[in-house]
């Protein structure tokens, strides 16, 4: 069943054949920022995420082995077994090690400047 689905997927070149993902020099220079907005019944919030590499490789391997890191060592006596989103088992501790690694996190009350995608390129280009 998944192997004729993967040769379409293949042969229409909607995803790329083992090797032909984006080069090293492609995931180190990448970068992105995502901006959010949220309504709730006491106003609207504005969110920010944005980290200094290639979202699909180099992010998603930070977020990964930080969590990991965390829930390793970055415990505290308030832990319970179970199943959690990470906000709510890891917290601060998980931020503290992700913005230590470059990722930022930003909400507040008014919309943050779209502007600030051209500055997290250029920051980081100045690393």
């Amino acid at each position: 069943m998944f192997r004729p689905t993967r040769y379409i997927l293949y042969a229409l070149r909607i995803v790329p054949r083992p090797g032909e993902g984006p080069g090293e020099e492609f995931t180190r220079n990448g970068f992105f920022s995502l901006h959010m907005e949220a309504s709730t019944a006491s106003g609207t919030f504005y969110g920010k995420v944005s980290g200094t590499s290639d979202p699909g490789y180099g992010e998603t391997i930070t977020y990964m082995g930080e969590s990991a890191l965390c829930l390793a060592f970055d415990r505290d006596k308030t832990f319970r077994p179970g199943v959690y989103p990470p906000s709510v088992i890891m917290g601060a501790a998980l931020l503290r090690r992700l913005r230590d690694k470059g990722c930022q996190f930003d909400v507040g009350r008014a919309p943050i400047a779209a502007v600030a995608i051209a500055s997290d390129q250029g920051s980081k280009k100045e690393k």
